[in-house]
């Protein structure tokens, strides 16, 4: 995850605590969580062709959209989760966490 961790500026720790959350609210392993998450990170680098140090020379506005478009991959792998939850307050929680832990100050 050290990658991702560093695409988004954020510690693995962080990370660790997102998967942690997302799993108590799915029952889903956060070994399974993070296998989506590594997933999600090598689909967007083969879409856009670029690689994490590309990105410190991105605006910040430019690279936020980036890391929008990885989560949205992220969430993406997440719906037949989520959707096996059938739990709109779950899927939402899922949502904010990922958020909170990318955005907030963490």
């Amino acid at each position: 995850m050290s990658e991702i961790t560093k695409f988004v500026g954020k510690s693995n720790y962080a990370f660790e605590t997102m998967l942690q959350k997302i799993s108590s609210i799915t029952k889903v392993s956060p070994v399974l969580l993070k296998n989506y998450g590594i997933a999600s990170f090598n689909e967007w680098q083969k879409k856009t062709g670029l690689t994490v140090n590309s990105l410190s020379n991105m605006k910040p506005e430019d690279r936020c959209s980036h890391i929008y478009d990885m989560l949205d991959l992220f969430r993406n792998r997440l719906e037949t989760i989520i959707y096996s939850v059938k739990d709109l307050d779950k899927s939402l929680s899922i949502a904010n966490i990922t958020y909170e832990i990318i955005f907030g100050n963490h």
